[in-house]
């Protein structure tokens, strides 16, 4: 059975890390039955890339498993090594709407906006 994990992440992602450690999580776990994994980026969008793992093992609920645990280790690799590979997401910190009788003046944003920040 193959199974598959992807990882929405940022492009400064190292991959050639990202991928050794894969293949040595593999090489350490039980659930793995050596047939087959590869590593690969298989899309990019403007905000992130998708970093697709795919992985074998013996049977439907052992490649589960494998799945779950692949995933964490990962995610928990680039956290510990590699936090900036980890995804952001911009946010804009909510403004209170001004009442304004003017309903043109309504429609512009407020003056006192604050500019969206990265949080991770």
């Amino acid at each position: 059975m193959t199974g598959t994990v992807e990882l929405h992440l940022d492009h400064s992602t190292p991959v050639p890390a990202l991928r050794e450690e894969f293949e040595a999580l593999l090489r350490r776990t039980d659930p793995w039955d050596g047939q087959g994994q590869v590593l690969q980026v298989v899309d990019t969008t403007p905000s992130s890339i998708v970093v697709r793992a795919l992985m074998t093992a013996k049977d439907a609920g052992t490649a589960f498993d494998l799945r779950c645990l692949v995933r964490e280790e990962l995610i928990g690799f680039l956290a510990e090594h590699h936090p900036h590979a980890l995804p952001r997401v911009a946010v804009q910190q909510a403004v209170p709407a001004q009442r304004r009788p003017d309903r043109e003046l309504q429609d512009r944003e407020p003056e006192d906006a604050v500019p969206p920040t990265v949080v991770r």
